[in-house]
C-alpha cells in the first residue's frame, strides 16, 4: 500500500514538509533552523521562532474528515477502504 501511495505523495505534500521529502532526514530541519538563526544574529535582524508540538497529531485528526479529503484528492475507493481499516482498528 505504501508503494502505491508513494507515487502520488509529491502531488499532495509540499516539499516544505521535510518529513515527507525523499532523501531528507528530520535532522535536516534542525540544521536549517540553526543556519537561519545564525544568519539573523550576524545580520542583527530581529525575528521570531515558533516551535509547534506535533506529537500525536494524527490521533487528533478527524478520521471521517481524512477519508473525505482522500476521496476529494482522487484516491480510489479500494485504497480509502484499506486506509480506513488501518486507522480504525489496532
Amino acid at each position: 500500500m505504501a508503494n502505491k501511495i508513494k507515487k502520488v505523495l509529491h502531488l499532495i505534500i509540499s516539499e516544505n514538509q521535510g518529513g515527507f521529502v525523499p532523501n531528507r532526514q528530520i535532522i535536516d530541519n534542525v540544521i536549517i533552523v540553526q543556519e537561519v538563526v545564525h544568519s539573523n544574529i550576524l545580520k542583527q535582524e530581529k525575528g521570531m521562532i515558533i516551535k509547534l508540538d506535533m506529537a500525536n497529531t494524527f490521533d487528533r485528526v478527524s478520521h471521517p474528515y481524512l477519508l473525505v479529503v482522500l476521496q476529494k484528492l482522487g484516491f480510489s475507493k479500494e485504497i480509502i477502504e484499506v486506509i480506513k481499516e488501518c486507522i480504525s482498528t489496532p
